[in-house]
């Protein structure tokens, strides 16, 4: 993992197959599989030089919209 990017989401879930292999789960079934989801972690978190009220709100519900996701995935 890289210091500029924040886990939202994790789950364990069974691995996909190809060509049919392992059908079932358990002894000689499918293998699992970590799916992780995540966002690139903003520098300051301020408006920028120029950066418009529009763009201020974008990333504000952008910001909103991630935060739900990862208190609802606690």
């Amino acid at each position: 993992m890289d210091p500029g990017w924040a886990v939202t989401n994790a789950e364990v879930r069974a691995a996909p197959t190809w060509e049919g292999e392992g059908e079932g789960e358990g002894e000689g079934g499918r293998g699992m599989m970590v799916r992780i989801e995540g966002v690139e972690r903003g520098e300051g978190g301020g408006a920028g030089e120029g950066e418009g009220l529009e763009r201020l709100v974008e990333r504000f519900e952008k910001g909103l919209g991630e935060l739900r996701r990862v208190v609802e995935g606690g």
